[in-house]
């Protein structure tokens, strides 16, 4: 089960917190997923015992059953929190830096050899703009000028070889970053929202496997210090 899917599972239960009840994470959110998928290896070996607190309706076995998938949609909402708060973080959000910046330099060179070549109006001036910037904001405006420069020139560019795939690129790399970077901060807030309720309802559910472990195995200290919380 992928992260993705294993937060749609969780979905109903996750929207039917109490909104009074939801808390931020208090800890490093990795830390505790990982924590929480060993408590699942834990407690399934002892699933059979949980079952007699379940029927007498003391314990509910959703708890101990849903919590690896729990922690997989924690993990889930967490990366897509990041994706949308600190973008510069993500894998793929540095490719895409590191591939514009890259796409930019090629469409400045190609660009700039129409100028010495055939010396257009007014080319030598929109190179100069360009050259001009050095900020993530400044690259992203550079590729959708340099696409534009590309499409007026295309005949000019045409002769030297270039390939118009590449200023098809920068245009989508500046629409695809620029869409992360301006991020509208209704995203933002019901990103974290949704991330504080999936770790609240995660927490919960530890609690309730550590409490009813400490009372079903509370004459068998080795096996108590099992369901010990190791990442704090």
């Amino acid at each position: 089960m992928t992260p993705n899917q294993a937060f749609d599972e969780m979905l109903t239960r996750i929207e039917a917190l109490d909104k009074s009840n939801i808390r931020p994470p208090e800890y490093k959110v990795e830390n505790r997923v990982v924590e929480a998928q060993r408590l699942f290896k834990v407690a399934s070996k002892k699933s059979a015992t949980f079952e007699r607190l379940a029927s007498v309706d003391i314990f509910d076995m959703f708890n101990l059953l849903s919590l690896d998938t729990m922690a997989l949609a924690v993990k889930f909402s967490e990366s897509e929190w990041t994706i949308i708060n600190t973008p510069e973080r993500t894998d793929i959000f540095k490719e895409k830096v590191a591939r514009a910046v890259e796409v930019r330099a090629d469409l400045l060179r190609d660009i700039s050899y129409v100028d010495t070549r055939f010396s257009p109006q007014d080319l030598a001036h929109a190179l100069g703009k360009i050259r001009e910037g050095s900020s993530r904001q400044d690259t992203l405006q550079d590729l959708s000028t340099l696409d534009a420069l590309a499409r007026k020139y295309q005949n000019e560019l045409g002769k030297i070889g270039f390939d118009m795939a590449l200023a098809d690129e920068a245009l989508s790399l500046s629409s695809e970053l620029g869409r992360v970077l301006n991020v509208d901060k209704s995203d933002m807030i019901q990103a974290k929202a949704t991330r504080d309720r999936c770790s609240t309802l995660l927490e919960k559910m530890m609690y309730e496997v550590r409490s009813a472990a400490k009372y079903l195995f509370r004459h068998d200290a080795d096996l108590l210090s099992e369901f010990k919380d190791y990442s704090l």
